[in-house]
């Protein structure tokens, strides 16, 4: 086997991590624990480490990878591979990722946001094959997002589209990010679990709780679920009128319980969406699930290395 690339998605919870053949085979697939990355000076020693020992279990050499990317939840620099911060995660503010990676590894590394990442995964194996404009939500720890316009993922100086950081109010809790009342504050899974508790008058853990609640037909968690599903709906009109988008995706662990808040969040875009802009519009769950980070990470890497941007 003559090249080896590593794709990794870099949750706020779970790294997952896999490992493809040039072509796109996924050869393993593998999670690691979030709080191991959260402190720079463990990060690349720990990485390491955990790659030996997969590796020489499947009985392949280091040496046969050729190339690494990595998606982070965050605000990145593509181009220079430079993490300003991560919102959901500490210690990570203004570090040369990129710098210190390709020192450590001596392999070109592909660094972007985590949900620019998932976009492109959809826009070359997903629903959004085809399609000019859409919007890529991953439901999580946070709100990620990513964009395609003109069927391309959309970039900036930064890894711009942070709709997850967009202000919904103007006096809001406080956000990850620094930040007020952003949709992220509505919708990501801490705030869902704090919500459902306060609801509930029962300890819940996880989003992954309150489905199985909801599966249990229990009536104040499909409510919680519904109202999830309306916010987001709203969120969405926002974008689609600001875009014209066609298609909203949802991906991340969160959508598996979208059997439960898709009708409502269709409710709240066709109540909210300028009719000019609704013909059309769809939203669709990912096929892909928990593999479009990590696919989305070895395209990333794939293009980058085939255009020849590290030479």
């Amino acid at each position: 086997m003559k090249k080896i690339l590593i794709g990794i998605d870099w949750g706020g919870t779970f790294i997952k991590l896999g490992i493809f053949n040039f072509k796109g085979s996924l050869l393993g697939r593998y999670r690691l624990s979030s709080p191991e990355f959260s402190q720079p000076s463990r990060f690349f020693k720990y990485l390491r480490k955990r790659l030996e020992d997969i590796f020489k279990k499947k009985g392949l050499s280091l040496s046969k990878v050729k190339g690494v990317g990595i998606g982070a939840p965050g605000v990145i620099n593509t181009k220079e591979g430079f993490i300003y911060y991560l919102p959901n995660i500490k210690g990570w503010e203004n570090f040369p990722f990129k710098a210190i990676f390709e020192k450590e590894f001596a392999l070109p590394l592909a660094l972007d946001n985590d949900a620019n990442l998932f976009a492109l995964a959809e826009l070359k194996q997903g629903e959004i094959k085809g399609v000019k404009n859409a919007v890529l939500f991953t439901l999580g720890t946070g709100l990620g997002s990513g964009l395609v316009l003109e069927g391309k993922v959309f970039r900036a100086k930064t890894s711009s589209f942070e709709a997850g950081h967009f202000p919904m109010d103007f006096k809001g809790r406080k956000c990850g990010c620094g930040s007020r009342g952003c949709i992220e504050t509505f919708l990501g899974s801490n705030y869902i679990v704090k919500k459902a508790n306060r609801i509930l008058r029962k300890k819940i853990s996880s989003p992954k709780e309150l489905y199985q609640l909801a599966l249990e037909n229990n009536r104040q968690a499909l409510e919680i679920w519904r109202d999830f599903g309306y916010k987001l709906g709203v969120f969405s009109a926002g974008l689609i009128n600001l875009l014209n988008l066609e298609l909203i995706v949802l991906s991340g662990g969160i959508a598996e319980a979208s059997t439960f808040f898709m009708r409502s969040l269709k409710e709240a875009i066709e109540e909210r969406t300028m009719p000019p802009f609704l013909r059309g519009v769809k939203v669709k769950k990912s096929k892909l699930r928990d593999t479009a980070g990590i696919l989305g990470a070895y395209e990333f890497i794939k293009e980058r290395l085939s255009r020849g941007s590290f030479r």
